[in-house]
């Protein structure tokens, strides 16, 4: 399977003895791209925003934060359009609601977008952004 996203590529291959064969060819392709891999660690791959485990039942996702994470987002006092603050607590809440498979996890993560967003001065109104239920400028 080979998924991709701007510059990301996941590539589940199932015959790891032949993963550097699989990278030199790829990279032959197009002279100007050079792909890089990582292979799983411990039976995890963190991609992007996604931790992928793989269990004996299969794969668990979940949410992936780097160690150096600050959660420091556009603050809401600043000086920008109301749409893009809409937008920041909208992704951080949509993120949260399509990324985990782990019951687990998944209520802590429901719960740390709303810790997230007051930390940068949100108010209770932007908390609980579902789908395009837009707020206009007129409402901030």
């Amino acid at each position: 399977m080979w998924l991709r996203y701007v510059d990301d590529t996941l590539i589940l291959w199932p015959h790891p003895e032949d993963s550097q064969i699989l990278l030199d060819h790829v990279n032959t392709i197009e002279p100007s791209i050079k792909f890089t891999m990582e292979k799983e660690t411990n039976n995890q791959l963190a991609i992007l925003d996604i931790l992928k485990a793989r269990t004996e039942y299969g794969f668990k996702i979940s949410v992936y934060r780097k160690n150096t994470l600050t959660e420091q987002y556009l603050n809401f006092t600043s000086h920008h359009p109301y749409s893009v603050k809409y937008e920041i607590a909208r992704c951080l809440q949509h993120r949260s609601h399509t990324i985990s498979s782990d019951p687990h996890a998944y209520h802590p993560e429901m719960t740390r977008p709303r810790y997230t967003l007051r930390r940068n001065n949100y108010p209770d109104s932007t908390l609980s952004i579902r789908g395009n239920n837009r707020v206009s400028e007129d409402s901030e």
